[in-house]
């Protein structure tokens, strides 16, 4: 089985009212999906942070041309590979959101094909005896903005030897 296809999708929603979050006030939610496709028809979908723009370039100029021919079952290997190849641009943002997304599609084809949920691929399950701490945190855009602590003042500290 082979990688046939690199594809992105971009999806953006407006939202009323707006939210805000530590990016500022949003009036509108995206997302990137990074599909990729087997010769055999399998499909694995993944989420590379917000939509479109310079992480879909990225994806499609980038990292396609390292992927189509490889083995989807090769995780860490195309990780790796990806990684490398993309280490003089820094290693933050786009360029990992999109190595993100891809890495999620690539385990996303491992569990259609084990027949299991992907996240039971690549991390232990998550039972009700088992559970995973998790939080959200979203304040309306119609509230005051949360005011910055003031440092106190501090007196010094002194050592003794």
């Amino acid at each position: 089985m082979k990688i046939a296809d690199v594809r992105t999708i971009a999806l953006s929603c407006r939202c009323d009212p707006p939210y805000a979050s530590a990016a500022g006030v949003q009036e509108q939610r995206a997302a990137l999906l990074v599909e990729i496709e087997t010769d055999s028809g399998i499909v694995g979908i993944g989420e590379a942070g917000i939509g479109g723009g310079v992480t879909a370039t990225v994806i499609e100029k980038s990292l396609k041309p390292l992927l189509v021919g490889e083995d989807p079952l090769l995780i860490e290997h195309l990780w790796q590979k990806m990684f490398a190849r993309t280490r003089q641009y820094g290693r933050r943002g786009v360029f990992l959101h999109a190595i993100s997304g891809i890495d999620i599609a690539l385990w996303d084809i491992a569990g259609k094909l084990a027949k299991l949920p992907s996240t039971s691929c690549s991390a232990p399950a998550v039972t009700a005896s088992r559970p995973t701490p998790a939080a959200v945190s979203i304040r309306k855009a119609n509230r005051p903005p949360i005011s910055r602590a003031r440092p106190r003042a501090t007196e010094p500290v002194v050592s003794r030897a």
